[in-house]
């Protein structure tokens, strides 16, 4: 999981989801800090229609923010570990439907985003001080289930 270093969200927004519908792979080389990785996804927001584009980029340098929304051209930018790319294509390479969902800060940076193959957030009730992203691969949403069908957490 990673974490970056982010104020506390002052009031528990609402996340939004969307429905990944296909998705680009990249390979990039440039300067220092660019990402190394890119994922751009095409989505369906059923909460805002006009989002229709995820760009996950995956750098080698931890990043100061978890991404932001780009309101001038309605999409939503994420900022992730390289780490994580391996897991975030094989959730998109799997059998299941991927959603991917985030919440915002009132400036419009992101706070918390999940790639799940659940069509609610699973973590979103989880909602940790600062910012995080979560890998949710079919058997840990199964998982998620049971416990929670247990009456656990």
């Amino acid at each position: 999981m990673f974490v970056a270093q982010q104020p506390a969200v002052t009031e528990r927004a609402t996340p939004m989801i969307a429905r990944v519908e296909n998705y680009k792979v990249g390979l990039c080389r440039g300067p220092k800090d660019a990402p190394m990785r890119t994922l751009d996804l095409n989505v369906e927001c059923n909460a805002d229609p006009a989002v229709h584009r995820v760009f996950l980029r995956f750098y080698e340098r931890r990043q100061d923010t978890l991404g932001f929304i780009n309101a001038v051209k309605d999409n939503i930018v994420v900022f992730l570990p390289i780490e994580d790319f391996d897991l975030t294509r094989d959730l998109l390479e799997g059998p299941d439907e991927v959603y991917v969902a985030w919440i915002a800060n009132q400036d419009g940076t992101l706070v918390w985003a999940e790639l799940t193959t659940a069509d609610t957030p699973l973590r979103a009730n989880h909602f940790p001080d600062g910012a995080a992203l979560h890998l949710v691969a079919p058997t840990e949403q199964r998982d998620d289930l049971r416990e929670e069908a247990a009456g656990g957490e």
